[in-house]
């Protein structure tokens, strides 16, 4: 297996979730996308699924 670095590292806000830019992933999803801020916790736990190993 390669090694995952995750250069982004951001957790969604919900000023984040909320950007218009958005929409058309909403759409798209059928509101898969979370509707409120998610706990830090839910990030690290994707990011421990993915097998991210090292995040700057």
């Amino acid at each position: 297996m390669t090694d995952t670095i995750d250069a982004w590292m951001q957790h969604p806000t919900q000023r984040w979730l909320d950007m218009p830019f958005l929409d058309s992933l909403r759409r798209w999803s059928k509101g898969t996308i979370p509707e409120a801020e998610p706990p830090v916790l839910w990030t690290l736990d994707r990011m421990d699924e993915a097998g991210v190993e090292l995040a700057c």
